[in-house]
């Protein structure tokens, strides 16, 4: 079997490993989907009019927070298809980039060092070990750290990076991590956008300006996006055991930053 053969073959194994995996996962898929669909037009909505001249913020924290999130909502896109196409191991690695803008985000809209703002915006590498993890007072969470040292495994070339085989049937476990994963930075990420790029006077802008006038197209208003965005939330966590439910309540807590 020549390349170009064996190229369509895995093409072709994509098709049926959807099927496969829509049929085991069609409720934590539909969820996902719902959570991404309703939070990307939750942020698209306040992100154009954080752009409008009468309000554009050109704080240094600000742009960072809108870059995370931008890069995050094609980052999950991304990792979704994947997961549904059954490659659990290229998705871990994306994993890896959404879960460290979500901690670099955090860290920088609350401590606002400017040093280190600065050497992220001009590419530099930040080490979340050095200069985020050991910053924060508190929460203490080992499961926040845990989770990235189980991520860095992933992208690394290590025994736990990637997939062996492309048989959908032999990674439902994989699949479902995945699926948790997903629902679970879905929220933090949702977290981050809500609590520290979208303020008050940002959310009242957004409500009362036609940039995105309720219509056939955009038939939910912002106000209800968010309501909703919510009860999902609370809704896919009864489902996850106590450890990915812990990361979410400690991403969620007031950090404390070392002086």
């Amino acid at each position: 079997m020549n390349k170009e053969m064996k190229f369509d073959y895995l093409k072709s194994k994509i098709k049926l490993n959807s099927k496969i995996i829509l049929e085991k996962y069609k409720v934590d898929i539909q969820e996902i989907i719902e959570i991404f669909n309703l939070q990307y037009e939750y942020f698209e909505e306040h992100l154009r009019v954080a752009y409008l001249e009468c309000y554009f913020n050109d704080d240094e924290f600000t742009n960072l927070l809108a870059t995370a999130l931008r890069k995050n909502m094609f980052s999950f896109f991304s990792a979704i298809l994947q997961t549904q196409e059954g490659l659990v191991g290229s998705a871990r690695i994306v994993f890896r980039n959404i879960f460290e803008f979500l901690i670099i985000g955090k860290y920088a809209a609350i401590s606002k060092n400017m040093e280190f703002i600065n050497k992220w915006e001009k590419g530099e590498e930040v080490s979340l070990k050095y200069e985020v993890f050991s910053k924060i007072r508190k929460p203490d969470s080992e499961e926040i750290k845990k989770l990235w040292k189980t991520l860095c495994s992933f992208t690394h070339s290590t025994i736990y990076a990637q997939q062996v085989d492309f048989d959908a049937t032999k990674y439902f476990n994989d699949i479902k991590f995945n699926l948790v994963l997903l629902k679970v930075f879905l929220e933090m990420n949702f977290h981050l956008m809500n609590s520290y790029y979208i303020n008050k006077s940002l959310q009242y802008y957004t409500q009362v300006s036609d940039i995105y006038p309720v219509n056939e197209f955009n038939e939910i208003p912002v106000k209800e996006k968010k309501k909703l965005l919510k009860l999902l939330f609370t809704k896919t966590k009864l489902k996850m055991e106590r450890d990915p439910r812990k990361v979410i309540y400690d991403y969620k807590l007031k950090w404390e930053i070392k002086k």
